[in-house]
């Protein structure tokens, strides 16, 4: 219709809510004859390898029950380890182990990375300010390490995270806001790119070059064909994010391998309930720095729970300090200063570019965990040849080219009639406001306090739902006692 109608991109939100739903109730899990339980239940198990695991691997092969007890048992008294060592940490938070050493050795790797040993510049702006970080900030490093990355392997997986300025994610979506700051890659601790395994993209120039604060370096560009390559295996958590910020810098993501919070998602099912549990739970006085723990699939919270020794610490955490009051008291508000703050400036720098390049870290380490617990929950047989199947095989089917088209349709967009807009919010509302007054009197048939619920809270609802009916009696004094308070 002319001028009355506008891009709407944001509304592909939707979309993303309607897989999130689907997953949260459990129904692709039913279809499959997997209960969502099952899930529940691997989100507490704290055995290295899934016994599920032995269990497909001896259906694939032929191999006989006692072969696969067998098997399994070989599988837990192997712990699983990690491959990688955490980046940018003194190593007095990160004590050398020989054992550790003598293993890497007998594997036919060094016993000490090189990188470990190589001096830190004492510039924060210099090439070697965090230890195991490489950064890439002339156009010839960054053609050089953009070389090495696409030399690599075909079966390496590359996890990459940006971190943005002048996104406000609270008021609009990252389609066409935001300037990429820096970008981060990681592809395991078995890649030297000059000071380091983790490569650290800075994408902006220094304070007073092109800007008060500086101006977008344009680094990032000689990384394009790098990026644009479907035969690099790319991971991200939250690739709708990355993606659409990488995009408004002009360059396109191919070769897309997985999301961790999607594998996390099809992995357990009831960690946000969980979350939003936990924080009803703390109330408005719970300390602002650990929210992000709680946050569900953050990568903050995923990496805390499945792999604690690698995990992310929160922004908030970190950076975060007391708004200081007008009597000179620190206030209860935690600040965090944007991320182009903590990137120029010196006080901050070399700790921010190891918070970003962790990011990627613990994101290779996150897929590589989530497929293991993914391999170990069984989907079912392939009925041409029998073969058994993993919950991983139905991601890598159906999960993760679903979430390239989400954020493909995100980019494109679709139009809206603003116009008539706010006459359909108005009937919306409407609607709303009756559906809850119906359930409200429903639920009052059972219970006549249920008029004060929260029919947002999730743990109001299950407890009206799911929580045993009390006895009589017990019930009629409860009433009594309700009625004298």
């Amino acid at each position: 219709r002319g001028e009355r109608w506008t891009w709407a991109a944001e509304s592909m939100g939707g979309l993303r809510l309607l897989l999130s739903l689907a997953l949260a109730s459990g129904s692709i899990m039913n279809i499959l004859g997997l209960s969502a339980r099952r899930g529940i239940r691997l989100a507490h198990r704290t055995i290295p390898r899934s016994p599920g695991l032995a269990c497909i691997r001896a259906c694939s092969s032929g191999a006989s029950a006692s072969a696969a007890a067998e098997q399994q048992q070989q599988q837990q008294a192997e712990p699983f380890v990690g491959d990688g060592m955490r980046p940018g940490f003194p190593d007095e938070y990160l004590p050398y182990d020989p054992a550790k050493g003598e293993r890497a050795a007998a594997r036919g790797k060094p016993a000490r990375p090189a990188w470990k040993d190589r001096p830190l510049s004492p510039d924060p702006w210099g090439d070697s300010p965090v230890r195991g970080v490489t950064i890439v900030r002339t156009m010839e490093d960054a053609k050089r390490v953009a070389e090495l990355l696409r030399s690599l392997p075909d079966d390496c997986m590359h996890a990459i995270d940006t971190e943005t300025t002048g996104l406000d994610v609270k008021r609009v979506g990252p389609v066409g806001n935001g300037r990429v700051l820096c970008a981060s890659i990681y592809c395991g601790d078995d890649y030297d790119f000059g000071n380091g395994p983790c490569v650290w993209i800075d994408n902006w120039t220094r304070p007073g070059e092109g800007g008060e604060h500086g101006t977008s370096s344009g680094v990032l560009q000689a990384f394009a064909a790098y990026l644009a390559d479907p035969r690099v295996r790319k991971v991200f958590h939250n690739l709708s994010f990355d993606r659409h910020v990488l995009n408004n810098e002009g360059l396109e993501v191919r070769g897309f391998a997985a999301d961790t919070m999607h594998m996390a998602r099809l992995w357990d099912t009831s960690l946000l309930h969980r979350a939003a549990a936990i924080a009803e739970d703390a109330g408005p006085d719970a300390a602002e720095a650990d929210s992000e723990l709680a946050g569900g699939y953050s990568l903050a919270a995923l990496t805390s729970l499945l792999i604690p020794g690698k995990g992310k610490t929160p922004m908030k955490q970190r950076f975060g300090y007391r708004k200081t009051k007008a009597d000179g008291t620190a206030g209860k508000l935690l600040v965090v200063p944007d991320p182009l703050e903590l990137q120029v400036t010196d006080e901050w720098r070399a700790d921010f570019i190891d918070y970003s390049a962790h990011d990627a870290y613990a994101t290779w380490h996150l897929r590589a965990e989530l497929e293991r617990r993914l391999r170990g929950m069984p989907w079912g047989r392939r009925r041409s040849t029998g073969e058994c199947r993993s919950m991983q095989d139905f991601y890598e089917t159906y999960l993760a080219p679903f979430g390239q088209l989400l954020t493909d349709m995100e980019a494109r967009g679709f139009k809206i009639d603003v116009d008539r807009l706010p006459a359909v919010q108005r009937q919306a509302e409407a609607e709303v406001a009756e559906a809850e007054a119906t359930f409200r009197a429903w639920a009052q048939s059972f219970c006549p306090h249920a008029r004060f619920m929260n029919i947002n809270s999730g743990a109001q609802l299950a407890q009206l739902l799911f929580a045993p009916r009390r006895p009589q009696g017990e019930a009629q004094a409860a009433e009594d006692a309700y009625a004298l308070l």
